[in-house]
Parts: C-alpha cells; structure tokens; sequence
C-alpha cells in the first residue's frame, strides 16, 4: 500500500502526467454525476446501481469534497449519458496536486496567454482594462491559490471540451465494454491500461478474465495505489484480473500474457485506448498482426486514434471561462503523437473487418476517432 499518495513526483515517475491527467479529469466528470444522482433508477444510466448507490454513499461521508454550487462543476457541458469512475476519484482526491497544477499552468501559460490573445483578436472581445501578460498570469495562479479543491481546481486547469472529451471517451469504451460482455465474451486484453479501472467499475462475472498490459512501473504502483480504495469500495466485478508488465514496442508481451493464462482460441475484447497515437507505424503495424493471430472468432478490437480536423470541419466552441486554460491545441504541440491512422482500413487488415462501427468526437485541431471491429 502506498502510505502517503502526496509524494506526486512519485506518482508522476510511476504513470506520467497523462494518466494522472486522465484520471483527474473522470474524477471531475465523477463529482458532477454524484452530485446530480438522487438514486432514482429510472434516472440512472449505469450497469450497477447497487455498486454505483455504495460508491457514492462513500465518497459522499467520508471524503466530504462535494460543493453543490460551485460554479466550476455547473458551468461544464458534458454529455448527455455520465461517467462514474469512483477510483479514480479516491486516487485524485488523496494527491497534494495544488504545487503541481499551479507549476503546470505556469509551464504552459505562453501558449495559454498567445491562443488567448488570438481568439481575443478575433471576436473582438479584448477586456477594457488592458491587462499585462504576467498580470493575467497573477490573476490565474491567485484563483488555484485561494480556491484550491482536490477535484474541482482541475476545471480551472483545462478547457471544457478537455474535461468532456474525457467523458465521451470513457462513456463510449464502457459501452462498447458491456457490449461485447453481454454478447458473450469473457477474456479481455487492455493494452497499455495506465490508471484505467473498467476491470473494477464493469459488473463482469467470476468466468471473465482481464490482462492489463503496461510497463511495470506502471502496473506495480497502479495495485498499490488503489489498493485502499478497493478495500473501502468494493468492485461491481467479480472478474480475475491478471496485471501482465511488459513492453508493447516488442512482440513479447503475447507470451506474457499466455503464462498468465491467456487463451488464443477465445473470443477476445481487445483494447488500444489512448496507446496508438503513441506507438510508431511499425510498432502499430506489429501489434496489429499479434492481435490478429492471437484472436478467437466473434473478437473484437476497440480503437482510438487522431486525425487532423480539416478547415471546414466542425469545432467544438470555447465557453466564456475557457480563455485561459489548457486545451488540445497546447497537449498536440508538446506530444509528438501518430495521427491520421484509418481505423477502418487497420481493422480490415488485421482481421476485425465485420460489423465495424466508428465514432467521431470534435476537438479544436484532432479528431478522435474510436472504432470496433469484429473477426469473423
């Protein structure tokens, strides 16, 4: 068990500023279905109202972080179905995380303040008091200073679109998730799975097996810090979950998950969350043939890649209080990501050619793009 969760560089050496971005952002999703859940069924969108009634009964009496009207939770636009994802809402809420997002908007605040500027510039909105640079830089790490919440600071952190890209994702996947599950498929394979908690969350039966695949570092501090958090709220899952260290740049991994009990001839869920965009082409394309060779018929394989919005493409419009805060034209600059892969044509390739479904979700300059395809 990791005794003190506020040792961030600990934290950050483990998984990376990714996933602890990821998993603060569905704690923010996390606080807002929580705060707007009443127990009601008929308002539930959720695959275990039990799990979700005991979560939340926790975190409510023993965290105390809910603030019913504060304006950063009610001022989000997310989508129309939630995300409940109370691990990752215990993890963020233990993290001392003020210094690290005060330093991270600092960091980031010439990018910040030049998009600023521009979109200023362009409808016409600058303030009539004509604020320095480094005057606005104040202003904003005075706000994380005085108003500093565990969940809640990371709305002043990140854009809207940021915090509902997130929800999007993560409400997609889950029902792609239970999709597959509920059309039979018991052995699930996530690559590179980072602070990801489906295996916990989902109310998958004691027949379901599900390999985590990701560096050891990764895996070995993931079990430990959410160790207490499965001890005080019992998972909706009754699966076995098997956590697989390992390096997805090579080909080995197969035979670790094979030691582990991983059957090739089952039907599989197979899924890249959030790893494509990070791999190579020859890397993706290596995978790709692994996953395909090692793939029972009524597989399945889940995606997520970039590409470029075009022009004339729809983009997801800035909210009022979104003018000095981090979005996705900052995160693609400073992340040397693989875009423009064509899901269907990948899918097609490596044998997921059947019934393959594609989601498309706006952003300011990438589109996210998550596909399923199945093996015959």
């Amino acid at each position: 068990m990791i005794e003190n969760n506020s040792d961030l560089k600990y934290v950050l050496d483990s998984v990376g500023k990714t996933a602890l971005w990821i998993c603060a952002l569905r704690s923010v999703s996390t606080a807002y279905y929580c705060l707007n859940y009443d127990g009601a069924a008929d308002n539930l969108e959720s695959n275990n109202q039990d799990f979700e009634n005991r979560a939340i009964a926790y975190l409510k009496e023993k965290k105390d972080l809910f603030i019913p009207n504060d304006p950063r939770i009610a001022s989000i636009v997310y989508p129309e179905l939630k995300v409940f994802d109370p691990y990752s809402f215990y993890f963020i809420s233990n993290l001392d995380t003020k210094e690290f997002i005060m330093e991270f908007y600092e960091q980031y605040f010439e990018e910040i303040y030049k998009l600023y500027c521009e979109r200023q510039s362009k409808v016409g909105t600058i303030h009539p008091r004509s604020f320095s640079k480094e005057e606005l830089k104040q202003i904003q790490i005075q706000k994380f200073k005085d108003n500093f919440h565990p969940i809640y600071s990371w709305v002043d952190l990140w854009t809207t679109h940021m915090i509902y890209g997130i929800s999007f994702r993560t409400y997609l996947i889950d029902q792609m998730f239970m999709n597959a599950y509920q059309q039979g498929i018991k052995q699930f394979v996530i690559l590179g799975s980072g602070m990801d908690t489906r295996p916990l969350r989902m109310p998958l039966d004691s027949q379901c097996k599900v390999f985590e695949l990701d560096f050891p570092s990764v895996l070995s501090f993931k079990q430990r810090a959410l160790e207490p958090a499965i001890k005080e709220i019992k998972p909706a899952s009754d699966c076995k979950i098997n956590f697989c260290p390992c390096d997805l740049s090579d080909g080995n991994w197969i035979e670790t998950i094979r030691s582990q009990g991983f059957d090739s001839e089952r039907s599989t869920l197979w899924i890249a969350e959030g790893l494509l965009f990070y791999l190579d082409q020859s890397t993706i394309t290596k995978l790709g043939n692994i996953v395909n060779n090692n793939s029972g018929a009524k597989s399945k394989f889940i995606i997520h890649t970039f590409v470029e919005k075009s022009l004339d493409s729809p983009c997801f419009n800035y909210k009022k209080d979104d003018s000095l805060k981090i979005d996705g034209n900052i995160c693609k600059k400073y992340l040397d990501f693989t875009i423009d892969i064509d899901n269907r044509e990948f899918l097609s390739n490596n044998g997921f050619s059947s019934n393959i479904e594609e989601h498309r979700e706006i952003g300011q300059s990438l589109i996210s793009v998550y596909s399923i395809g199945t093996k015959l």
